[in-house]
């Protein structure tokens, strides 16, 4: 959490300086931006290519939307393919008189599928199983939460087109996962102290932080 914050108050700080605004500069008035997440290609646990849309509906007012396609996963240590989406809904307002400075509410949802080779406890009695088998199988994972988040947007082109954002949230997210398709099992993962029977869930908090590369039309 530390190192998030110091690094989004960096980027804040190099974003300020290069940004050189204008009196005129409101971007946000009448302003549509596609957005492609940085961050999601170099996040090094669920790694995704996430692209978006934020949309003006007034002065300081805009929405947006992004998808993601998430295609690896470190989450488990025995994952021989990785398959999943996201999708993040958003309204933002803009609290300076620039259109840079923004707070924003956005939800979350991520559905993500692991194909695992491992040792897959079998027969579950009293929460334990009568034996392990090494084979191939399958875990869902459904996440869903909202975020609240502050960020800023600086111009990183003459004529107005490109921009580079950044952000730093607070949020709380509800994560379910289960053994698909394999009845009466559970799955104690080596790199990690969850213990799965059949089906968890649980409930945490979560800082979500990242950079875009965006573009005006």
């Amino acid at each position: 959490m530390l190192f998030k914050i110091f690094l989004f108050s960096f980027l804040m700080l190099v974003l300020e300086s290069k940004a050189q605004w204008k009196p005129t500069d409101h971007i946000n008035e009448k302003a549509k931006f596609a957005r492609f997440n940085i961050a999601g290609l170099l996040d090094p646990m669920e790694t995704n290519f996430s692209t978006g849309l934020e949309y003006s509906l007034a002065k300081k007012w805009s929405t947006s939307l992004d998808l993601g396609y998430i295609f690896y996963s470190s989450y488990y240590d025995a994952i021989n393919n990785t398959s999943g989406i996201l999708i993040r809904p958003a309204v933002r307002y803009y609290i300076d008189k620039t259109g840079r400075t923004f707070i924003e509410m956005e939800l979350h949802y991520k559905n993500v599928r692991y194909t695992i080779n491992d040792w897959l406890g079998k027969n579950i009695v009293n929460g334990t199983p009568s034996y392990f088998e090494f084979q191939e199988f399958k875990i869902s994972k459904i996440a869903y939460g909202a975020h609240t988040k502050i960020g800023y947007k600086a111009r990183i082109s003459k004529n107005y087109k490109y921009w580079l954002e950044t952000y730093l949230g607070l949020g709380i997210r509800s994560k379910k996962e289960k053994v698909i398709d394999v009845a009466n099992s559970s799955y104690n993962p080596r790199n990690t102290f969850r213990f799965q029977n059949n089906e968890t869930q649980n409930i945490f908090m979560f800082t979500p932080f990242g950079f875009r590369l965006l573009y005006r039309f």
